[in-house]
Order: structure tokens, then C-alpha cells, then sequence
């Protein structure tokens, strides 16, 4: 079942790839799709592992093929884990910044977590989502960390919950990231470039 589950994702995410070429798409900005979702988006700020704001707006900007697909997220949400919602990270990411990021990590174990700009990211294209979980108060669940060890119950559950509403929404996660999710397949935006901020 989980299997079969998986598989029709990834079908979802690959179909809407296919569409998403057939037309050019504007990015739009997900918060006025759902006034409960709380933004935190670091990166127009200081409070990130660069210590510099990389973003000009705390903005969480997608592909509108990407961002229609959230609000189906929120909706297991409600229905298997009331007064959660969904808080976001990261979303559409300026090739500036992801050269920023890079020139930081490079040579360092969390290279893995940032790609080579030479390559791109799938944010680069508005196509991916970094965000975790918040309680009906607005506060962020704990998922633990990427670089300690052991999880507790609590932590592995809430890393569950976020999965499983993401993958029902049509969103495929990054093996190596808890909290990243694609909502395009990366080998469909090939020949693409990378979107501009509006």
C-alpha cells in the first residue's frame, strides 16, 4: 500500500513536470492560498548559516502548478492532525543566492545540503519547498536536526506527518532532507533557465 502510495506520487509529480513545460508559468506567492500558513523564511534574514539576508522579502514564492498543490497538503492536515499547519522555509531561490550559499559551504560536510550553482537547484526554478510544521498557536514542531544522531518518537512522528501530507498533496521528498520537497521532477526543467524574482 505504502508502495503503491509512493508510486502514484511520483506519477503526480511527474505528470505535472510535463504540463508545467507546455507553458511558460509565473512564480506566485504561496501565503495568499492559505492565511493559517506561517512563513519563516530565513534567508531574508540573518538568522541562516550564512548570517546574511540573501532575500530581499520573506516572500515563499512557486511555480503556480507547484503552489496549487499545497492546499491539498493542508487538507490532510485538517483532517488527520487538526490545528496543524504548514510553515514555510525556502521556496523559489535567486541563483545570486544560491552562489552565496555555495562559496560557504564548498569543501564542508554541508556541501551536501546546497547545489553547485554550476548545476543549479531546483529552487533556482521555484519548483521545490523547504518547510516543516506548526501547531495552532503558530509554533514550529520539533523534527530534530539534520547533524545530530538519534531521534526521539515525537520527532520521528512529526517528520512523518509532514511527509505523508506533502507526498498525498503530489510532492516527492529529498531522501537526505526531511523537510524538502519537489513538486517537479528536476530532469523536466533541463533546458529550462532559472526563473527571475519578480
Amino acid at each position: 500500500m505504502c508502495f503503491l502510495r509512493l508510486s502514484l506520487a511520483f506519477l503526480l509529480v511527474t505528470l505535472t513536470s510535463f504540463l508545467a513545460l507546455a507553458k511558460k508559468e509565473p512564480l506566485v506567492d504561496v501565503s495568499a492560498l492559505d492565511k493559517r500558513w506561517v512563513m519563516d523564511i530565513r534567508y531574508a534574514t540573518t538568522k541562516n548559516f550564512t548570517g546574511k539576508v540573501l532575500y530581499p522579502a520573506a516572500r515563499c514564492l512557486l511555480l503556480a502548478s507547484v503552489a496549487k498543490k499545497l492546499p491539498k497538503a493542508q487538507a490532510y492536515l485538517d483532517k488527520h492532525a487538526k490545528g496543524m499547519r504548514l510553515m514555510f522555509k525556502d521556496c523559489y531561490r535567486p541563483l545570486s543566492a544560491q552562489k552565496k550559499m555555495w562559496e560557504i559551504v564548498k569543501g564542508t560536510p554541508k556541501a551536501r545540503y546546497v547545489a553547485n550553482p554550476k548545476r543549479g537547484s531546483i529552487h533556482n526554478y521555484g519548483a521545490a519547498v523547504d518547510l516543516t510544521l506548526a501547531n495552532k498557536m503558530g509554533h514550529e514542531l520539533d523534527m530534530g536536526t539534520p547533524f545530530l544522531g538519534k531521534l526521539t518518537q515525537a520527532q520521528v512522528d512529526n517528520r512523518r506527518l509532514l511527509r505523508r501530507a506533502m507526498v498525498h498533496a503530489g510532492f516527492k521528498q529529498l531522501s537526505i532532507e526531511w523537510w524538502h520537497f519537489d513538486g517537479i521532477v528536476w530532469r523536466a526543467l533541463k533546458g529550462r533557465s532559472p526563473k527571475r524574482r519578480p
